[in-house]
């Protein structure tokens, strides 16, 4: 049976008005219909059900089989299947009795879709609100000609943060041809070799690359016994116990002097944001103090909100950037462990650290809006990042909804101060009203002194 064509409606015009001038009295003459047929290329019977039909396509209705597992029904399915079911396509498809071959037709046809979840730190409304007030840190409250806020340019602030670097992943995906065989890979998925480094990094700007430095947690030591890699009595690395002591140490004889040496300008306020590990409660520590100020220097330890992997560069994107610069490598010993990530970190450009940057100021925007909550998804700011950089911003202006907040904020602040100051101003009239007139038998000064201390208080 032959095929029926569907003519596109523009060439379906087109031969329409041609048949129409053809004929006469709404009468086509002897041969009109074949001879255009032979000149559009199309059969005779298309070109006749195009004249008795007119300008609207002949599509024959409610043909076919019928459609058992129409959109709706799959929808109300799906819908009753609590998500501990959704997991994965076999799951879904026996709790909602739908067959998985008609699921993969409806992921093809854009009606279903599959997105991968993440633990994320369950924040209480303290974090919510010490996030905020963190991030309220990072603006200009200056507004700018578009009447919104502009962050500031973050140039004075080093993340620092450590992290786990292992030999080799317990699962890797390769892409090769017919016939090939992916090499074999053998070793303890419990005993991973791994060592920790600690991490510095700021933002780049002119000359200054903005790495600080990069440092093993490791200590070395002899080999007490042979090995493959090792002969007895050589020296070899060992990982260290994080703690106050070893953190202390790594930040007196490593972090503070690369930073003292590297950075462009000695007269800058400079703070070093850490997160909440309790190694790193050794801000008030005599010997850190004085480091951070030996030499002229105005070095101060910050402490990032609790709960906030994402208000700090080297977790939102550094540490996955050099992970997968190093996982490019093959090697078996932790020797070769180090120089892999030393050499990551040295090859990485500086123009992704000043990317995650921008993706940090965004992250920021972010949680004004969620006014302190972490619920938003992965940001992706790949074409407004290139924009940004061609035209030589380097701080994001907030959003109009962001702008909002940030001004009702300020207002609820600012009403606060106004009430709190007229208050005291009626406390201290009071007092003089009570001083001119010295006769008065009635004692209510202790009252006033009492309700305006607690007012000064709160």
């Amino acid at each position: 049976m032959r095929k029926r064509i569907d003519v596109p409606q523009e060439k379906r015009q087109e031969i329409f008005h041609e048949l129409i001038s053809l004929s006469k009295e709404n009468i086509l003459p002897r041969g009109a219909i074949i001879r255009v047929a032979k000149k559009h290329d199309f059969s005779r019977q298309t070109i006749k059900r195009i004249w008795e039909n007119g300008l609207e396509p002949n599509k024959r209705s409610k043909s076919g089989r019928k459609v058992k597992w129409t959109d709706d029904l799959v929808k109300s399915r799906i819908k009753e299947v609590p998500w501990e079911n959704r997991t994965s396509l076999r799951s879904l498809a026996y709790a909602s009795a739908i067959p998985a071959a008609i699921l993969t037709r409806k992921i093809q046809k854009g009606l279903l879709f599959s997105s991968r979840s993440y633990l994320k730190p369950c924040l209480t409304e303290r974090h919510k609100k010490l996030r905020f007030d963190f991030v309220m840190k990072s603006l200009n409250l200056q507004k700018n000609l578009q009447g919104s806020y502009d962050f500031s340019d973050m140039d004075h602030v080093v993340h620092v943060d450590e992290k786990w670097f292992f030999i080799d992943l317990t699962k890797k995906t390769y892409y090769h041809l017919d016939g090939e065989v992916p090499p074999e890979r053998y070793g303890s998925r419990r005993h991973l070799l791994k060592v920790m480094f600690l991490a510095a990094v700021a933002r780049p700007r002119g000359d200054f690359d903005g790495k600080i430095g990069i440092w093993p947690i490791v200590h070395f030591k002899e080999s007490t016994r042979k090995s493959k890699y090792y002969d007895k009595g050589e020296m070899r690395p060992y990982n260290l116990k994080m703690n106050k002591t070893t953190y202390k140490h790594f930040l007196l004889d490593h972090l503070i002097p690369a930073l003292k040496s590297k950075w462009p300008n000695r007269t800058d306020n400079i703070i070093i944001q850490q997160d909440n590990a309790p190694p790193h409660n050794i801000v008030n520590d005599d010997d850190v103090l004085m480091a951070c100020s030996e030499g002229g220097w105005n070095i101060k330890i910050l402490f990032q909100p609790p709960k906030s992997p994402d208000l700090n560069v080297l977790d939102l994107g550094f540490f996955n950037s050099i992970q997968a610069l190093q996982n490019k490598n093959l090697f078996y010993s932790m020797e070769k462990l180090i120089d892999a990530v030393q050499t990551a970190y040295r090859d990485l450009p500086s123009e992704k650290i000043n990317n995650i940057f921008y993706t940090l100021q965004k992250v920021h925007e972010q949680i004004i809006l969620k006014k302190g909550g972490g619920d938003f998804k992965s940001l992706h700011m790949k074409k407004e990042r290139k924009q940004l950089i061609e035209s030589g911003i380097r701080n994001l202006s907030l959003s109009e909804e962001a702008t909002m907040i940030i001004d009702t904020y300020l207002e609820s602040q600012l009403l606060s101060d106004t009430e709190i100051a007229t208050i005291l101003l009626t406390f201290h009239q009071g007092l003089s009203s009570d001083e001119s007139n010295p006769t008065d038998d009635t004692d209510d000064s202790d009252d006033i002194v009492e309700e305006g201390i607690v007012l000064a208080s709160v």
